[in-house]
């Protein structure tokens, strides 16, 4: 008995009751998904930022100290240390000099002048930084749409777990009324094992709804980021006051949609940046340096000044090849874009459409409740009077439950295609 109340307590305390908001708001800051695509817009922002530094100057400091008695490095050293003396030059000297010392530090500078296609390949980076930051707003909408479908798939299941256990109720009922037929020898036994059979298949459906359940629970664990083995239910029921008819079409600035039009211009400014490959470069340059020997009896410094203009007349075609790939890659995209829109377009016709059905659907369901209701009722009279087959009170009950699984599942189409809906659109009509 303790083992069962162990059992007991430690299911009650892996189950939590969830709402819709709560597990969007929880995946917001939990899904892994939704911080990839935050990383990859800053990485793509840290490129872009690096990128506006492209004529900032290149400044680097060196210190190098060294001894030698080669030739030619003891002569330079001397030299650029201002040491040279008379004695110096006698062949002796130059052919067998005795060991130097030279400590040189240099202090250079890289200014970059005129470089056009790094210009453009800078315009080109806040495109993709820009891109990237509306994929980003893209994905929590795509990520807060599939929270949604299991979210209803949570409440579809619990409805049916309803349902069943209102049909078990049912057919309980109908059992004690068969049982009482059976004593006073109205029916045969038959008809209470047809009734326990019954009963039976409605426990097993039970069962396999609460395995969906916990299915389900471990998808949403999986999505927002949670603990794995947490059991939810749905604190939010599937209501029937909603409506699609303020959408028309699906908006020109979804986040996507602007995030396609920006790599479209970044494609676009790519071509100009492979034509500009073989345009001239301007490179200013300085340095300021000094040597010393290592105990500073002898030194002197110096510096360098200029300027390099660069240009590349002819590079084997290899500009050219690279801008009509830059050119095919444009038209790629383009092409790409252009189907996604028309595939979009094709999933809200889709999407209204099953809206539409689910709630003709959900209309049929109500009505075929009614009767399904009204004929159990007569079916229970007559079988309660010896009038009628355990049988037709069978049939009737299973009418009923399938007319509220009907219902319900009506119900569920319906927020699956606003959901779409939603989706496709960034909207939120469900709310």
């Amino acid at each position: 008995m303790a083992t069962l109340l162990s059992i007991s307590n430690t299911l009650a305390a892996q189950t939590k009751e969830l709402s819709l908001a709560e597990a969007i708001t929880t995946a917001k800051t939990n899904n892994m998904d939704l911080k990839l695509s935050q990383l990859q817009q800053q990485y793509t922002q840290a490129d872009a930022e690096k990128m506006q530094n492209i004529y900032q100057p290149q400044v680097a400091l060196s210190a190098t100290g060294m001894m030698t008695n080669v030739p030619l490095n003891a002569f330079g050293s001397r030299l650029q240390q201002g040491s040279l003396v008379q004695e110096d030059f006698i062949p002796a000297s130059l052919n067998n000099p005795t060991s130097l010392t030279n400590l040189n530090a240099q202090l250079s500078i890289q200014q970059p002048i005129y470089n056009k296609d790094a210009v453009v390949y800078r315009d080109i980076m806040q495109d993709m930084a820009k891109a990237a930051e509306y994929q980003s707003i893209r994905v929590e909408y795509v990520i807060n749409h599939n929270i949604e479908l299991l979210y209803r798939q949570l409440q579809l299941t619990t409805e049916a777990m309803t349902v069943l256990a209102k049909a078990k109720t049912t057919a309980e009922a109908n059992l004690k009324l068969v049982n009482d037929n059976y004593e006073v020898g109205y029916a045969p036994y038959a008809d209470v094992l047809a009734v326990e059979l019954r009963i039976s298949e409605i426990e097993t459906d039970i069962s396999q709804q609460e395995k969906n359940i916990n299915a389900i629970s471990n998808q949403l664990n999986y999505i927002m980021g949670t603990e794995n083995g947490i059991i939810y239910t749905p604190s939010d029921a599937l209501h029937e006051d909603i409506s699609i008819e303020s959408i028309t079409d699906i908006p020109t600035d979804r986040s996507d949609y602007l995030a396609w039009e920006e790599q479209l211009k970044a494609s676009e400014k790519n071509i100009k940046a492979k034509e500009y490959a073989i345009a001239p470069r301007v490179n200013a340059f300085a340095s300021y340096e000094l040597n010393e020997r290592m105990d500073f009896s002898h030194g002197q410094h110096g510096y360098l000044l200029g300027v390099q203009a660069s240009w590349t007349i002819y590079d084997g075609k290899k500009t050219e090849y690279e801008t009509q790939k830059a050119r095919i890659q444009l038209e790629q995209a383009q092409t790409a874009y252009s189907k996604t829109r028309s595939h979009d377009e094709m999933q809200l016709s889709a999407a209204k459409d099953r809206y539409s059905q689910a709630k003709t659907l959900l209309l049929s369901a109500e009505k075929s409740i009614k009767s399904a209701q009204e004929v159990l009722r007569i079916r229970q009279d007559r079988v309660a009077e010896g009038l009628e087959k355990v049988t037709d009170l069978l049939t009737a009950e299973t009418q009923l439950s399938a007319a509220q699984m009907k219902k319900i599942t009506a119900l569920y189409q319906q927020h699956i295609a606003l959901s779409e809906i939603n989706m496709l659109t960034e909207s939120n009509l469900s709310e």
